[in-house]
């Protein structure tokens, strides 16, 4: 049998033990919260720039602008991934949040992936006019993939 000041000393580790996964449930849904306000505050521009460099691709005489507008944005994206994924999440919300917001980045992701696609097509010859529709039909992808973003950052209290 154990004595007294054993079985006190156990107790008082499995209290502490208790106390520290609590806390560092918080830390760790502090952490997400930081690292993705901090992305996002790199991304917003990038997505901006991008957005305007679509805008005026209806009337650029090349794709040059809008190529690499898409690609900027996607190394943003790419790296915002990879500071997201490691977290280590506790409470539901930002479970949900973390779920949520890489489905948001990797919806983006592909839509860029088509974007370039297109403007390669593009500057393969076809017609901007002939493209249109695909156009829009990726502007809608991207719009839901921001409408995810935002209902992580409503999940994290960001928005």
């Amino acid at each position: 049998m154990l004595k007294a000041g054993t079985k006190l000393t156990m107790v008082v580790c499995l209290i502490v033990g208790l106390v520290g996964t609590s806390s560092s449930a918080q830390a760790s849904d502090a952490g997400l919260r930081k690292v993705v306000k901090r992305h996002e505050a790199r991304v917003v521009p990038l997505a901006k720039k991008f957005s305007q460099a679509d805008k005026a691709l209806a009337t650029a005489p090349d794709t040059t602008a809008a190529s690499a507008a898409d690609q900027a944005l996607r190394a943003g994206l790419g790296r915002f991934k990879q500071a997201v994924v490691p977290i280590k999440t506790q409470t539901a919300n930002a479970k949900l949040a973390k779920k949520v917001l890489l489905k948001a980045i990797r919806e983006f992701d592909l839509g860029l992936v088509q974007y370039q696609i297109l403007l390669d097509k593009v500057n393969g010859g076809e017609s901007k006019d002939s493209l249109q529709q695909s156009f829009v039909t990726l502007n809608k992808r991207i719009a839901a993939a921001a409408k995810n973003e935002q209902r992580a950052l409503k999940l994290l209290g960001l928005a």
